[in-house]
C-alpha cells in the first residue's frame, strides 16, 4: 500500500512564466526545499534532456472532489504499481507535491517516454473515472537546473518534436552478463545500485548473483545450491566477481561512483586457492577503476565466531570494509559481534505487508539497528521509494535495489 512509504512531496513548489490557453505552461521554475530529489535525477550522468517528465492529476483531483482525499492513497499505489510491472531501476518515479507525478526513464528514448506518461495517465484516468473530457494532456518535460531548480515546459503531442525525439536513451547502469560454469548450471549477474541511506545517494553497486539451471532457465534455489559441489560454488562466485568486474569496466567513470560490495561465502573465502583468485582480481580492478571494496561475508551461521575472525582478519588489508550477511534474521545481528566485522547486510524478505504490518517491520529494522555499531546495509529492496521508507531509522547506513532481469 502506498502509505509504507513516505510523502516524497515538498511544499515550496512555486512556478513562473507563461502560462498559456488551457493552462499549457512553456517554462515552469520549480523549487524543492529538498534537493536530493535533484541530487537524484543528477547521477544520470548523460543529457538528462527527454528523460524526465512531471505528470500533473489536477483533472482528476477536480473531477473527484471531495472523494480525493479518500482515494489519494489507492490511486497513488495504481501508478507505482503500473509503473512498476513494466519498468525497474535505472527507470523510477515518484509523488511530487499533491497533485503529480515525477518519472524518469534513462532506458528509453524521449518520444517513448513521453508516450509511456500519456498511457499511464490515461489509465489511471479511465480505470478511476472512466471517460474524462480534458483540452491539453497535463504532460510537461523537465530539465534539470542550477542548485535545486528544475524548469518545464508542457509536451506537444500534436507536434513533433524532431530534436528531442533524436536524443538517445541514456545507458542504464543495471545491466547484465551470463557464463556457463558446467553443462547445466550459468551465473547469471546484475550490478545492483547501492545506495548511502540518509541521502538517498548512489555509491556504487553490488555483484549479484543468480544460479540458474540452463535447461529450465529456473533460478536455483538455495536449498539446491547447497546441494552443489563445494569447488563448483567456489567458481560459481569467482565467476559472479569476474563478471561483476567486467560490468564496471563497461560503465562511463563516473557511473561507477565509489564502492563496489563483492559477495562470497565464509567457505568460498577459507579456501586458498579461490580467496586468492577474488582478492587478486577485485584489489587490481579496485586500483584500475578508482574503487573501494567492501566484502560481504554470506552463509556465516553456525561458523565459529573466532573462524570468522580470521577470515575478516585476512581481508581487512585489502577492502574498506568487511560486512557480515545475516539473512532477514534480525535476530542475529547479535550474533554478527565480536567477529570484528565492519557491519551487517539483512536481506529484505520483500513480503507483501499491510499499512500496520510494515510500520511494525519498520519498527523491528529500527530496533535490530539499534544493536548494530557499523555499517547496516539492507539488500533486496526493490525501489526508491523503500529507501526512503528506511531512511529515518538511525542506524541504518546502506541499502542496495535488488536486479531484474528483462
Amino acid at each position: 500500500m502506498m502509505e509504507q512509504f513516505p510523502d516524497n512531496s515538498t511544499d515550496n513548489i512555486q512556478s513562473s512564466g507563461n502560462n498559456g490557453n488551457n493552462g499549457a505552461m512553456d517554462n515552469w521554475i520549480v523549487e524543492y526545499c529538498e534537493a536530493k530529489i535533484v541530487n537524484r535525477l543528477r547521477e544520470i550522468q548523460n543529457d538528462l534532456r527527454g528523460h524526465i517528465y512531471l505528470v500533473c492529476f489536477d483533472v482528476l483531483i477536480k473531477h473527484l472532489g471531495p472523494k480525493w482525499e479518500i482515494k489519494k492513497n489507492v490511486i497513488w499505489q495504481h501508478i507505482q504499481s503500473h509503473f512498476e510491472r513494466e519498468f525497474h531501476y535505472p527507470d523510477w518515479c515518484m509523488p511530487v507535491k499533491d497533485n503529480s507525478w515525477l518519472f524518469v526513464f534513462p532506458s528509453l528514448a524521449p518520444a517513448k517516454a513521453c508516450a509511456k506518461c500519456e498511457e499511464i495517465f490515461s489509465e489511471t484516468v479511465h480505470f478511476f473515472v472512466g471517460e474524462l473530457q480534458y483540452s491539453d494532456l497535463p504532460i510537461f518535460e523537465v530539465n534539470v537546473e542550477v542548485a535545486s531548480k528544475l524548469t518545464m515546459r508542457q509536451c506537444n503531442f500534436k507536434e513533433s518534436d524532431d530534436e528531442i525525439k533524436h536524443i538517445a536513451p541514456v545507458a542504464s547502469n543495471h545491466k547484465f552478463a551470463s557464463v556457463s560454469i558446467t553443462e547445466s548450471i550459468r551465473v547469471d549477474t546484475a550490478l545492483e545500485p547501492t545506495f548511502r541511506v540518509k541521502e538517498s545517494t548512489l555509491i556504487g553497486h553490488r555483484f549479484s548473483p543468480n544460479i540458474v539451471d540452463i535447461k529450465s532457465d529456473f533460478v536455483l534455489s538455495s536449498q539446491k545450491i547447497a546441494l552443489l559441489d563445494p569447488k563448483i560454488i567456489e567458481d560459481i562466485q569467482i565467476a559472479n566477481i569476474e563478471q561483476g568486474i567486467a560490468l564496471l569496466y563497461d560503465l562511463p567513470a563516473n557511473n561507477r561512483h565509489i564502492v563496489m560490495v563483492v559477495p562470497a561465502t565464509f567457505h568460498t573465502m577459507t579456501s586458498a586457492r579461490a580467496r586468492g583468485k577474488i582478492i587478486s582480481e577485485i584489489t587490481s580492478a579496485a586500483a584500475e577503476l578508482d574503487l573501494k571494496i567492501i566484502f560481504e561475508l554470506r552463509e556465516l551461521s553456525n561458523v565459529p565466531s573466532h573462524r570468522v575472525t580470521e577470515i575478516v582478519t585476512f581481508l581487512k588489508p585489502f577492502c574498506k570494509a568487511v560486512i557480515g550477511n545475516i539473512g532477514t534474521d534480525m535476530k542475529s545481528v547479535i550474533s554478527a559481534k565480536g567477529c570484528g566485522l565492519d557491519g551487517v547486510v539483512l536481506e529484505y524478505d520483500r513480503v507483501e505487508r499491510s499499512t500496520e504490518e510494515f510500520n511494525n517491520y519498520l519498527k523491528s529494522l529500527e530496533a535490530a539497528a539499534k544493536l548494530n555499531s557499523g555499517i547496516f546495509l539492507i539488500n533486496g529492496l526493490e525501489n526508491i521509494q523503500q529507501i526512503e521508507a528506511i531512511s529515518n531509522i538511525a542506524g541504518i547506513s546502506h541499502a542496495c535495489i535488488i536486479n531484474v532481469k528483462p
